[in-house]
């Protein structure tokens, strides 16, 4: 059979303070999520992200290679959403990616619920209208 090339990455989920210590502590990178009473969107990510950061430095990881996974939904609508940042007109979807970039998100999963003709128009509008806006 076959065998991985390289080490296969361990993300560790959760959303408390001790599931982004147990990530710091052992995991190769961390599911981006907020829970209750967390706060939703950019802002919630990014203080979320800091909490992590801090229990890096505690584990003297700071600065090494972590993977920062964030999965969202994905919808296209003509004002922003600023609880759900990837639901919005293309160039604030794609702001909102470029802002996660820079908060060190090194993975996004864009996700589309619905039936296989909605999942196909909003990937193809994605590839079409956002994707050109990355650069």
């Amino acid at each position: 059979p076959p065998y991985p090339t390289k080490p296969i990455p361990i993300i560790v989920g959760g959303h408390s303070d001790l599931a982004l210590e147990r990530a710091a502590r052992i995991g190769d990178g961390w599911a981006v999520v907020t829970g209750p009473g967390q706060g939703a969107g950019l802002d919630a990510i990014g203080a979320r992200i800091d909490v992590l950061r801090g229990f890096l430095a505690k584990a003297g990881r700071e600065g090494a290679p972590f993977e920062l996974l964030c999965q969202n939904m994905l919808g296209f609508t003509s004002s922003p959403n600023p609880k759900a940042p990837f639901v919005g007109p293309p160039a604030a979807i794609a702001e909102n990616l470029r802002a996660l970039a820079a908060r060190g998100v090194t993975m996004v999963d864009l996700t589309v619920f619905g039936p296989p003709e909605l999942v196909i128009e909003t990937a193809t509008r994605f590839a079409e209208e956002v994707r050109p806006l990355l650069g």
